[in-house]
């Protein structure tokens, strides 16, 4: 397993809500096979991919650090939305895994 960068985010920062898709990062730069996840926000969260018509990839589960075969281009959009109630505070980290 080789990380090959880190995606952080804080949702007191900016809140993560069901109401509109939220940029995590705008382009991941390298390409990924992995990832591996861990949030606090207590949140089940959706995981997009896309410019302006984003396309649900995965669902992130409330805690935990969990290692996933997912696959992004290097170039891809990552964006965030709440599924079941507004994410505001705690912390997502997403390892990226070649």
């Amino acid at each position: 397993m080789t990380v090959l960068g880190t995606i952080e985010h804080n949702y007191a920062d900016t809140a993560v809500t069901t109401a509109a898709w939220v940029e995590l990062a705008a382009s991941v730069g390298v390409n990924v096979k992995e990832i591996q996840i861990f949030d606090s926000s207590g949140s089940i969260l959706q995981l997009g991919v896309g410019v302006d018509a984003e396309v649900l990839k995965m669902f992130i589960m409330p805690g935990g650090n969990t290692q996933l075969p997912c696959t992004f281009a290097q170039g891809d959009k990552l964006s965030l939305k709440a599924l079941d109630a507004n994410a505001t505070s705690g912390r997502l980290v997403i390892n990226l895994i070649g």
